[in-house]
């Protein structure tokens, strides 16, 4: 069972999840909002509103509104709503226990300089 532990908002549409067992995930909520026919969805499509989410159900779900939008912790541990590839960006996959300064430095800087994008941690 996923459970949210910690989510962090970082501008437009997009939260950052911590789970229970470590794992990071950036989630983008854009694409998912935007075509959405659904008017209690839509409305969210205000950055204002989108930013006023909570975390529920002892950390199952994801909510925004009066009970008007909610999303499970499980469909966003599993990559439904990762961010679309940059063009001409690729996916790279590796496996890294934080044990390597030099690999978070690396990493680190590559974020800074809007050279690469952390979408996912997963932890073993």
């Amino acid at each position: 069972m996923c459970k949210i532990t910690k989510a962090l908002y970082e501008g437009g549409h997009r939260i950052r999840f911590t789970f229970a067992d470590g794992s990071i995930r950036l989630a983008d909520f854009g694409p998912f909002i935007s075509a959405s026919d659904n008017p209690l969805i839509h409305k969210f499509i205000d950055t204002e509103l989108f930013s006023r989410f909570r975390i529920e159900h002892w950390g199952l779900t994801v909510a925004w509104g009066d009970n008007e939008f909610d999303l499970s912790a499980e469909d966003i541990y599993n990559g439904d709503f990762d961010p679309p590839l940059r063009e001409g960006w690729r996916t790279v996959t590796f496996k890294h226990d934080g044990s390597n300064p030099e690999l978070d430095a690396l990493i680190d800087e590559a974020v800074r300089s809007g050279g690469a994008e952390v979408i996912s941690v997963m932890k073993d």
